[in-house]
């Protein structure tokens, strides 16, 4: 089968030129250089030769780049993709390239292709500084790797993810949005976003090929998915309405954790083209991270990841970030800590699909601890993402209790970043037993975002994971910077002490209640030893900050 895809690639040319010369277009040279602003996207189109997405030859198969160079000389060859008549119809001669601008000034681009009435097209435009009404993204930037245990954006501060994990089939049937009282449309999976935008959710996890695995509804190929000959032909309506949603997702501040495979799913197709339409066509979007599968090491050796990875690095311009989801191993450690091609991690720390109310969770701060002090010791610090849990299938105040001290600041004051996890049991998505819905999750989307809250109150991204700087270590935590600023959870309320021995200086105690965000003076302490925090000024699990004044 490769051998008749290259096949095609080289008939190309000779055969369109014949066909389609008179498309052939080329840009005025007196035209009106347009301005677009940073960060924002830039869509050109390009008139090719007319075609349709199931003609032979392949119009997939025909590859396209644009030469973008940057005011500074710098340049970025991004793909382009067949777009049918450019709104949605497979049939047409557009194709199209999406790109985002990292610099204000003057640019200049030009296509590339071995068709010739899609190479040579040229021309320039402006790029000024985004408007100060841009959504947060689009002035913020690309969201990067930024050579230790948290990302950070471009042009932004540093983030904690505190991200929703379900339903992985976000772009299919997910039958989640009865919450809405409508069928599952885009225009519900909006209203789902604007909800968990609404609930301080900051990322979603959509996979997006589930052909063959635990909810075979999406995929980007035409066809019903179960057609293998379709593999190198994609759906450009269905593409156009995942940008649209995408791009909806982004404006309301929702970094797309973009999961290519699904556990133990179809991988019969030429995952080269299909990352490289993904590429040209969500490339742009700022805050993206690429993740290999989802279970990978279900379906793909360790030495396969790798490769994907490397795949992916290699088509990608833009440089976004790549990860791979895994299930546990025995010590929950992530097998490719120390390999450049992994820019963050992804591990699933749960028990399969077992109930939260009823699993035995590991110590989840302990497994963050070890992989971040794991990834510095083989010098390429990442982050670590606790992307699975045991999933919740009651919202009680056991159940909210158990998450916010077993889960939540357990990882987030070790250091770590979070996604909640549902039990669903393979697509029935809360509409049993306990009518566990996204909304009747609210009182756990609100304590995630008050223990990201309380966190974006010190310089997290400067802090290491320091328990035995607090007394009862086996059920409190501490992040901390020693010497100026600590960040404390006691899981069981009471009294601790804070290790402050060789430290001068006077320190500021403040509580935090994070079952309301409330905060309360809790008076000094003086550096010199071991010193007591005081009574909590709030009753039940609290968190403390320790600042030196």
């Amino acid at each position: 089968m490769n051998k008749i895809k290259y096949l095609y690639r080289s008939l190309w040319p000779a055969v369109l030129t014949i066909f389609c010369l008179a498309c052939q277009t080329s840009p005025e040279p007196d035209a009106p250089v347009a301005t677009y602003h940073k960060w924002h996207r830039v869509e050109l189109v390009l008139n090719g030769p007319e075609t349709e997405v199931t003609a032979d030859p392949n119009p997939f198969l025909l590859e396209v780049n644009v030469i973008f160079t940057a005011p500074d000389a710098s340049s970025y060859a991004v793909p382009a993709f067949y777009d049918g008549d450019g709104q949605g119809g497979g049939k047409g001669h557009v194709w199209k390239v999406r790109f985002s601008p990292n610099a204000t000034g003057a640019w200049k681009y030009e296509s590339a292709s071995a068709e010739p009435a899609l190479a040579g097209f040229r021309g320039a435009f402006n790029v000024d500084e985004p408007p100060a009404d841009s959504a947060d993204f689009l002035k913020w930037g690309r969201l990067i790797y930024a050579g230790g245990h948290y990302l950070k954006f471009t042009d932004g501060g540093y983030w904690i993810k505190g991200g929703c994990d379900d339903p992985e089939n976000f772009l299919g049937a997910s039958f989640l949005f009865s919450d809405f009282n409508e069928p599952d449309t885009w225009a519900s999976k909006k209203k789902a976003a604007d909800y968990l935008s609404g609930r301080k959710v900051n990322s979603i996890y959509c996979i997006t090929n589930t052909i063959h695995g635990d909810r075979p509804d999406s995929w980007p190929w035409i066809g019903n998915g179960t057609d293998s000959n379709n593999r190198d032909r994609f759906d450009v309506g269905k593409l156009l309405a995942w940008e649209d949603f995408f791009d909806y997702c982004q404006n309301k501040g929702l970094v797309l954790h973009l999961v290519l495979n699904d556990d133990s799913g179809w991988i019969g197709y030429d995952s080269r083209l299909y990352f490289r339409e993904m590429v040209a066509r969500f490339g742009h979007h700022p805050a993206i991270i690429w993740n290999i599968g989802e279970e990978a090491n279900e379906t793909f050796s360790n030495a396969e990841q790798e490769a994907l990875a490397q795949q992916m690095k290699s088509i990608d311009p833009f440089g976004h970030l790549v990860t791979v989801h895994r299930k546990p191993d025995a010590n929950l450690h992530w097998p490719f800590l120390g390999n450049p091609l992994f820019d963050l991690t992804s591990i699933q720390a749960g028990e399969g699909i077992k109930a939260f109310s009823t699993a035995i969770l590991p110590d989840l701060g302990e497994i963050v601890r070890e992989n971040r002090i794991a990834s510095v010791q083989s010098g390429h610090p990442i982050p670590i993402m606790i992307d699975e849990t045991s999933g919740v299938d009651l919202v009680d105040a056991a159940t909210i209790l158990k998450m916010r001290t077993k889960v939540l600041y357990p990882i987030y004051l070790s250091g770590g970043n979070f996604e909640l996890h549902f039990k669903d049991s393979y697509g029935a998505v809360f509409n049993s037993g306990g009518e566990v819905t996204i909304t009747a999750l609210g009182p756990m989307w609100d304590d995630m975002f008050r223990a990201r809250q309380f966190l974006e109150q010190v310089p997290f991204a400067e802090m290491e994971a320091s328990p035995q700087l607090v007394s009862s270590v086996d059920r409190n935590f501490c992040l901390a910077k020693p010497g100026s600023v600590y960040a404390i959870y006691l899981s069981a309320g009471g009294n601790a002490s804070i290790n402050l021995t060789d430290i001068g200086g006077e320190y500021q105690v403040q509580w935090y209640n994070p079952r309301t965000g409330e905060r309360a003076d809790g008076g000094r302490v003086t550096g010199g030893g071991w010193r007591s925090l005081g009574s909590p000024f709030f009753a039940g699990d609290v968190a403390a900050t320790v600042k030196k004044l």
